[in-house]
Parts: structure tokens; sequence; C-alpha cells
């Protein structure tokens, strides 16, 4: 890493509504034939939308941490280069090992658990856990994204560390979490079982509850599995930890969230299926 991010830069910045544009955006370029003001007989018209400064070329943020980033080839991996595992890459980076940019910021959720019942060779090909993607700048001012799995595990853990400790600062900024469940709700889903013993249960997070029966399926589960108790845990722990996430990422950037708009405020509800 050649240099490391500045405390008061924001990795969520720019998923934020912006409400006008941002004075670093250009506007269109539009060309006619005949000059703006031409009447009469068609003329055509031209608009240049891209690469639009400030959207697709951007200037390096300042506190944006500047990082050397490993791809994660074939030689590291060799599912990577596999059916549905392969990856786009930019050309300027193709058959390339190691690049240098600036990383902007995140795109979507991601969780350091990930995915227990993930098949083996998900894991291998992209990567433990579920890394969200990330926005880089290249050295020639390009912005692009890039998702789990397009570079190595020491990258990805990394971001995922880096990607927590955002998650956990932008929710400290937040409206106050609701903290009751609609009446209704409790009757039919009373929070009254322990997991795998009959009834059902509530399983919370701050702005979120999942109902669910508290035994497992006749046929294959994952948020409770007989034979499977721990990966099951685990399972609830990184679906509750995404949704919550899911949640901080969206009110965060401006959305109306569920209930703003009544008096009485109530948490989420998720009803798990089987």
């Amino acid at each position: 890493m050649l240099s490391t991010a500045n405390a008061s830069y924001d990795f969520f910045g720019n998923i934020i509504y912006p409400g006008e544009r941002r004075p670093e955006v250009s506007l269109d370029r539009i060309e006619q034939e005949g000059g703006p003001d031409a009447a009469g007989a068609y003329h055509r018209r031209v608009v240049h939308w891209w690469p639009k400064q400030g959207v697709d070329i951007v200037e390096a943020p300042e506190g944006a941490p500047l990082r050397t980033w490993t791809i994660r080839t074939a030689d590291v991996e060799p599912l990577v280069g596999a059916g549905t595992y392969a990856k786009w890459w930019p050309q300027t980076l193709r058959g390339e090992t190691q690049f240098e940019a600036h990383l902007l910021g995140f795109r979507g959720i991601g969780s350091e658990t990930g995915h227990p019942f993930f098949p083996f060779a998900e894991e291998r090909a992209r990567g433990p856990g579920i890394a969200p993607a990330v926005v880089l700048r290249l050295e020639d001012g390009r912005k692009r994204v890039f998702t789990r799995g397009a570079f190595i595990d020491e990258d990805q853990a990394y971001l995922m560390d880096l990607y927590r400790q955002e998650m956990n600062r932008i929710s400290e900024t937040l409206e106050p979490a609701p903290t009751k469940v609609r009446e209704s709700t409790q009757r039919e889903f009373p929070d009254a079982a322990e997991p795998y013993e009959p009834g059902t249960i509530q399983l919370h997070t701050d702005h979120i509850v999942f109902l669910a029966g508290s035994e497992p399926p006749a046929g294959w589960g994952e948020f409770f599995n007989s034979e499977y108790k721990e990966e099951a845990a685990v399972f609830r722990n990184t679906f509750k930890s995404l949704a919550q996430d899911f949640w901080v990422y969206n009110e965060y950037a401006g959305r109306l969230m569920p209930y703003w708009e009544r008096d009485e405020q109530y948490k989420y509800e998720i009803r798990v299926g089987n």
C-alpha cells in the first residue's frame, strides 16, 4: 500500500443522492449544424455525453488511498478463468498482475462471515466472505467498479476491514432506530421459542426483525438445519448483518425508508420461509 486513507474521507460519500449537479461534473457538449440558434430546415445535433468529467473521468479526491492491487489471476487460483468465475477486465489491465489505483469507495454491501453453504469452488474462486464491490480510479482517471473475486485474499481482507469500519461509522449518523414490533406481528410471531424447539422466533437487528418458525424444515434448510447447526448459525448472522447493512446503505444514500412517513415507527419485518 502506497498511502493510507484520510480519517475524514467518506468511502460511502458517492452513494448519497446529490440533489443538484456537483461542481466537478461537466455538462454534456452539444454540437448543432448552423449553430445553436439555427432555424428552418433540419439541423443535425450531436450530444457528447461520454466520457463526462466528474463521472467517467475523475480527479483523485483528497484522502482517497492509493494502493497497489494484485489481480486474482488463474495463476493464483485456476478457477477464476473458468465459466461464471471469469472476470471482465478493462483493456489496459488485461494481462497485468498488479496495478495502482485510488480507492474511491464501496458499491453495495458485504459480509466478513460469508455464506457457509456456498459451494467450495465459490470460496476458492472468489475468496472468503462476501466482499462488496469497490470503485477505483485508474491511473488515466477512469472510474471502474471491481466485484468480489477480482483481487487476491489479502486485498479483499483489507477491503472488508475498511468496509466494516466505514459501515459502523455511517451507522452512527442515521436517525434513531425504531424499537417496536407491530402488535399484530407479536400475536402472529411471538418470540417464544429457542432455536430447534417448537414455536416461533424473532431475530433482531437495529432496524429489522426476522420472523421465523424455530424448527428446521422437513427438507433442506439454511436458516435452521439439524445436521449443520453451526453453519446455520453463521448463515443467520450473515443474513442479519447483510440486511442491516442494506438498511444503513440505503438510509445513508437518502432513500425514504419504511415507516418514515408515519408518526409511529416500527422495525421492518422480514418473514423467513420454510
